[in-house]
């Protein structure tokens, strides 16, 4: 069977729905299962073994020019990354070698802050030993501090 898009956007939308599986057109192998749980984004396959995927998964709480306080959920870096302030909105996470050489194999999921506000936040690769996050007033044109009052962030490595 299959479903167009829009419907598979809304049948993900439904609480009752645990996960999707996806495949490839004629392939019945599993490429990815996309889980409603925060803490399973990727499913790993045979190119993609857990091995070869390394996770920093934490809470951010941040006020003022503070860097952020980080409630640790998961973290498989080999070491513990440290937050700094480097100026107005804007926020490095420091650790040494940890986020390899290839951008397009970082990937960074700011979830929405629970404070309420519209804020945004954006993560970005660096280099390997720095991801950069910079924060957002509303409307997306200005850096402003104390942007992220408990933000979920969800960073995979892939080598």
């Amino acid at each position: 069977m299959s479903i167009k898009r829009e419907q598979l956007d809304e049948a993900v939308k439904s609480e009752s729905i645990e996960y999707v599986v996806v495949f490839d057109k004629g392939d019945s192998t599993p490429k990815k299962m996309l889980k409603t749980t925060f803490d399973e984004l990727y499913e790993p396959s045979a190119s993609n073994s857990a091995s070869s995927v390394r996770e920093y998964v934490a809470n951010l709480t941040q006020f003022s020019t503070n860097p952020p306080d980080a409630t640790v959920l998961k973290n498989t870096l080999g070491g513990d990354p440290v937050w700094t302030y480097n100026g107005v909105g804007e926020y490095y996470l420091n650790l040494n070698g940890a986020f390899g050489s290839d951008a397009s194999k970082v990937h960074i999921l700011v979830g929405k802050s629970q404070d309420g506000n519209l804020e945004q936040v954006y993560g970005y690769w660096n280099d390997a030993n720095t991801l950069i996050f910079d924060c957002f007033e509303q409307t997306g044109t200005t850096t402003t501090n104390g942007e992220m009052s408990n933000t979920p962030i969800y960073i995979r490595i892939f080598e």
